[in-house]
Parts: structure tokens; C-alpha cells; sequence
């Protein structure tokens, strides 16, 4: 059909320069989105009636879990037990929950906690063994009474008969190893029940009672002032 200017010789020579480029423009930019589209329908024209679509690399990176199981596998495995004493696991419970349910199984869970808790600052004591069992056990080998702590070495049975008491103490001391707890005795290393009077506690300083139990350190330890729990 011959040039549009062939049909509109009478509009200004300006104004069709400027239709010229418009008509120039969009032809320039209806050419890459035409291709496009024209690509797009031939793969989807090409492709079977099974053949599943591609998805889009964006999506697939989104899917892609933060943690994979490689990256797992990977990972450095967590301690058993905040303390690396040589002993098992089931060891240093066993040992730390006989003490708990023979020291204070009638206590509340913060006396227990207080027992835990002055078993376990001996153990990084250097006055005192280097294992949790060996610390439970210290003094009670050779005789009578003469332990660190009285159930060791009472010449009575060391089986637990209470059920429910034996289950808490091995759910706390679980809990100490595994976990760690606040200690409510501010660093005790000794203690006794308020019923009796060791000649020793003259030479220490009282740092908290708690229950039926009365805490001490070491009068060279600059301790806070005396702390009282409720039973």
C-alpha cells in the first residue's frame, strides 16, 4: 500500500517526524516482548502430555530449607555433660541424684537444688576429687560416719524406696549435668541441718539457709551476706 505520508501529505512536517518516531519506538519495543511470547508458546507447544513444566529457579532456591540434613550430619556434636570427669553420663546422674534424694529428698526443689549445687562446686574445688561419684563417696571407704556426706557411710541400705522422690532427684540431676542450674548457695562448699552443731562451722561463713540445710564457705571467700529460703 504506499507510505502513510502518501495519504496525509497535508499535516506539518514536523508532526510527522515525530509520528515517524513514535511508530518507530513501538515497533522497537513490541519486538523483544513479541519474541518472547512467541518462545514461550513454542515450549509449551513442544511439550509432551506428561512432561512437566519448568519451575522457576527463584521458587526453587526459596525451597530450600535453611538446615539441611547434610548440614546437620555436620555439626559438632553437643557434650552429653557440662563435665568431662572420665565417668559416664549415667554415672555422674546416678551419683548426683543418690545424693540429692538422701540429702534432701524432703526439702523443696530449691533445697535439692542446693544439694546439687555444693556437689557439683566441690567437684571444681581443688580440696576436692575430680569426679562427681568420687565426690559423693569421699571419706566413706574405710569407716563409719566418717564421710563428707552422712547417707555414704550410715551403714544403711543405699536404695532408694520412695518412687516419686527418686524420679525428681534423677530429673534434677539430669537437669544440672545436662543443662546447669542457677546455684542458690552462692558458691557453698559445706553444709549441715539445722538440728545439729559441727564443731568445723566455727571456721566458716554462713552464705545462706535454705530449708533444713545452713551453707558455708570458706571464711577467705569474701561472700554476700547471709541469704534465708523459704522450707
Amino acid at each position: 500500500m504506499g507510505s502513510w505520508r502518501q495519504w496525509m501529505p497535508w499535516l506539518p512536517a514536523a508532526l510527522l517526524c515525530a509520528l515517524e518516531i513514535g511508530v518507530g519506538s513501538a515497533s522497537m519495543s513490541a519486538g523483544p516482548a513479541a519474541a518472547a511470547e512467541a518462545q514461550a508458546s513454542e515450549e509449551l507447544a513442544s511439550l509432551g502430555p506428561d512432561q512437566p513444566l519448568a519451575e522457576d529457579a527463584v521458587d526453587d532456591a526459596l525451597e530450600i530449607p535453611v538446615f539441611t540434613p547434610r548440614a546437620r550430619t555436620n555439626a559438632p556434636k553437643r557434650p552429653d555433660t557440662l563435665f568431662v570427669t572420665g565417668e559416664t553420663l549415667a554415672e555422674q546422674i546416678r551419683c548426683l541424684a543418690l545424693n540429692i534424694y538422701f540429702e534432701a529428698r524432703s526439702e523443696t526443689y530449691q533445697g535439692k537444688k542446693a544439694v546439687a549445687a555444693v556437689t557439683i562446686n566441690r567437684l571444681r574445688s581443688p580440696r576436692f576429687p575430680k569426679t562427681i561419684c568420687e565426690v559423693v563417696r569421699q571419706g566413706g571407704d574405710e569407716s563409719l560416719h566418717r564421710c563428707q556426706f552422712s547417707w555414704w557411710c550410715d551403714g544403711r541400705s543405699d536404695r532408694p524406696r520412695d518412687g516419686r522422690s527418686w524420679a525428681a532427684a534423677v530429673a534434677l540431676a539430669e537437669t544440672v549435668l545436662r543443662h546447669g542450674v542457677k546455684d542458690p548457695t552462692r558458691g557453698a562448699l559445706w553444709y549441715h541441718a539445722d538440728y545439729v552443731r559441727p564443731v568445723w562451722r566455727q571456721q566458716k561463713t554462713r552464705v545462706a539457709v535454705i530449708g533444713r540445710h545452713i551453707f558455708y564457705v570458706d571464711r577467705r571467700s569474701r561472700g554476700p551476706g547471709v541469704i534465708e529460703a523459704r522450707r
